[in-house]
């Protein structure tokens, strides 16, 4: 356990208060807190976490506090919930820095690598083939594809029950599937069973807009109403088969909260070599402590200890140090350098909303990129009536950080469409003063796994850095947005137009531009407006990705599909010339998603 007690008095009464027997001729420390001198403390070994293992059998899940929370795991289940963290790590040092080079990295920031693993980890339950592939590769899952959503669903279970007395969290998953829609029943009973996310039928094709709200709703729920609107408007349509969501809070105090009364405004050196004036909080006392790579790092546990906070500092004061693709890949490894000392530790108190980030850019670039093609994306272990892809993964992130401890929450959203077709002693303290911009890891120590993941480059900012001008704002604050909805059908020899329609946040200028097109369509650059003239060779379906960007280089991006009818034959309402090619004889097509990415 750390030996840990608040440092205001003086005096051997003090520590006889806390159980701790003074020492004789103890130096008194000075200096190291506005708040004048302090007496030193003597710190004891770090305790059992991730770095120091514990090997017992069974190994139990009780928190710190005592209580018997989760019942006992095996030696295999901890080294599978292991093996899941390190999964979930390393999917999130790759993501985070795909994120920052997307948003300039010079803004806060807050996600949870945890929440977005497992609802992607949800929907490669249903994926197949190369899709499958692709992204066990992108999430870094190293765990037999037969049991990684048992192992997945074991470390959920024993986060949620571990809590008890000590802190609250909860993961929280579910399925929103088109009324009347056949899925397939090993897929449904897989994420019941492993993930708990039971079924939910809405009405995407009559009513989208209540199934958006109804979504939206469930996750302001499970999250204490920190998660709003977490699915935007227009981004679910009439063709959304499918979508996935995770939910995960979190709320605990402080092993050892800090005394509000020392908390006093500090200047906070910006990236850009400014300054602003922060609430600050002061303590020092016994932490996990390393310097090592180019940072500083303290860890402060929760109550109960299982759940920890890490803040990265680093040694220089700029913008550079945030970049976590210089972290150590084997983070927990990393962090095994920790070892307890005194610790004068200066603490911003922050709080950050990252607004509904769309990951599909972030993740296409980590090698997942079938998923999101209409016509090649695999999900024939969801259902084998239509052609699944996935058309949009959004996720939303609060946290607040004060003197008594941490409240935080995140969301994330699958949208699927169809298509058819140690120190001790009394050392000064160390001085750990996170002055200028930091990296901070919320973390389970038992599994290693990192819950939530983020940087604060202006405390004073509740949401990213505004002032930046690299920050691309289609990945930010999911802007632009197209607004229009696309043809799609069409007569072969007759006119296709399509009047795209896209807005942002503060009217930046857009342009317009064809990603992928069938031959002879165009778009105008500045107005948006595709023209096409089908020749009766295109006749079937044609597919169409548009992208929008704005004048920070922001996209948003729509894929859809035009089926291209034969002219009519004659009057004969069963001519075949009437109906789509590959249809003869049968109902017309239905229609192809949107596939709206904002």
């Amino acid at each position: 356990m750390y030996t840990r007690g608040r440092t205001v008095a003086t005096g051997n009464r003090r520590f006889r208060r806390l159980g701790i027997e003074p020492l004789e001729d103890r130096r008194v420390l000075s200096g190291l807190s506005p708040f004048g001198t302090l007496p030193p403390i003597v710190c004891g070994p770090m305790p059992p976490t991730m770095s120091t293992p514990v090997v017992a059998s069974p190994i139990s899940t009780a928190p710190a506090g005592g209580q018997q929370a989760g019942g006992t795991l095996s030696t295999a289940q901890l080294a599978a919930e292991t093996a899941v963290g390190q999964s979930i790590n390393a999917f999130a040092e790759a993501l985070y820095s795909q994120i920052q080079s997307q948003t300039g990295g010079s803004g806060n920031l807050f996600l949870s690598p945890s929440s977005i693993s497992t609802a992607l980890a949800m929907t490669y339950a249903g994926a197949r083939g190369e899709t499958a592939t692709q992204m066990a590769t992108a999430l870094h899952y190293t765990l037999d594809a037969n049991t990684l959503a048992g192992d997945f669903g074991s470390l959920l279970t024993d986060l949620n029950s571990a809590g008890q007395g000590n802190y609250s969290l909860s993961v929280a998953d579910a399925l929103w599937g088109q009324q009347g829609y056949s899925f397939l029943a090993p897929f449904l009973n897989l994420v019941q069973a492993d993930y708990g996310g039971g079924l939910h039928q809405v009405d995407f094709e009559n009513a989208a807009e209540t199934a958006r709200q109804t979504i939206n709703n469930w996750v302001a729920q499970q999250t204490n109403n920190k998660i709003q609107n977490l699915i935007p408007q227009g981004a679910i349509n009439s063709l959304t088969r499918l979508v996935l969501t995770n939910a995960i809070y979190f709320k605990a105090q402080w092993a050892t909260p800090f005394n509000s009364n020392f908390t006093q405004n500090a200047a906070f050196t910006l990236g850009t070599g400014g300054q602003v004036q922060v609430p600050t909080m002061h303590d020092t006392n016994c932490y996990g402590y390393m310097q090592s790579d180019g940072y500083q790092v303290v860890e402060l546990p929760y109550a109960g200890n299982r759940l920890v906070m890490d803040v990265l500092l680093p040694t220089n004061t700029g913008l550079s140090g945030l970049d976590a693709s210089q972290l150590p890949a084997d983070l927990n490894g990393w962090l095994q350098g920790l070892t307890t000392q005194q610790v004068a530790i200066s603490l911003p108190k922050f709080q950050i909303t990252t607004p509904s980030i769309n990951m599909t850019q972030s993740l296409e670039a980590l090698g997942m990129t079938d998923a999101f093609e209409p016509g090649i994306a695999d999900f024939s272990g969801m259902t084998s009536a239509d052609q699944l892809y996935i058309s949009s993964v959004f996720h939303k992130a609060f946290i607040d950080v004060n003197e008594a401890g941490t409240e935080a929450a995140a969301a994330t959203a699958v949208v699927t469409g169809t298509l058819l077709a140690v120190g001790t002693g009394e050392s000064s303290p160390v001085i750990f003063n996170a002055d200028h911009p930091f990296l901070f890891l919320i973390r389970d120590t038992q599994s290693g796994s990192v819950l939530f993941m983020g940087q604060v480059a202006d405390p004073s900012s509740t949401g990213v850095d505004p002032s930046a001008p690299a920050v691309p704002k289609a990945q930010t604050v999911a802007m632009p947005q197209i607004t229009s909805a696309p043809p799609t059908q069409v007569v072969a020899g007759s006119p296709y137009t399509y009047q795209l329609l896209a807005t942002t946040s503060s009217g930046e200028t857009i342009t317009f531009s064809l990603e992928t097109c069938p031959a002879g369509m165009s778009i105008d650059a500045s107005t948006g407006l595709v023209t096409w003239s089908p020749t009766a060779s295109q006749t079937g379906t044609n597919f169409v990705t548009v992208l929008a960007t704005d004048q920070f280089g922001g996209t948003a991006q729509q894929k859809f599909a035009v089926s291209v009818l034969r002219a009519s034959a004659g009057n004969d309402p069963f001519d075949p010339g009437k109906l789509s090619l590959g249809a003869l004889n049968g109902p017309q097509p239905k229609l192809i998603p949107e596939g709206l990415i904002p």
